[in-house]
């Protein structure tokens, strides 16, 4: 069951980056702060992304690092995600990414998920297929 979720995310994540120019983002919410330690900040937002040719709107959770540092960073990041109250990446090693950020350098995810497929996860499907919703992320991170 929780493959087949995963495959759907991928699919649809690939669809967003085919058809990433006819793609409307809007913010759902403000960015909220999850880990601010040594330089860096970690942050993450909703947002709606809209595919009017597809009449597709998905929410995915975007992910915002920033490297306030004056010298460049390496994290390791392992995301993992609730889905209806289930863990579905917390045994998988898929979901452990490694991020190298420059000195001052900002890296944030859009709804074209193809610029930056590791800072963008799935949240919820509106009117779709897809009934699964993101109940909760947890984020474990270790600067390296």
């Amino acid at each position: 069951m929780f493959k087949l979720l995963l495959f759907c995310v991928a699919i649809i994540a690939l669809n967003f980056s085919l058809s990433a120019q006819k793609s409307i983002s809007t913010n759902v919410s403000a960015p909220k702060v999850i880990y601010n330690e040594g330089g860096v900040k970690i942050s993450t937002k909703e947002v709606n992304c809209i595919n009017k040719s597809k009449n597709e709107s998905i929410n995915n959770l975007v992910l915002i690092i920033e490297n306030q540092n004056n010298n460049p960073v390496n994290l390791k990041i392992k995301h993992q995600l609730y889905y209806d109250g289930n863990c579905v990446t917390c045994d998988n090693e898929e979901y452990n990414f490694k991020y190298q950020l420059d000195a001052k350098e900002k890296s944030e995810g859009a709804c074209d998920a193809a610029s930056n497929p590791d800072f963008v996860i799935f949240h919820h499907m509106n009117n779709g297929h897809i009934k699964q919703i993101l109940t909760d992320a947890q984020f474990q991170v270790v600067q390296l």
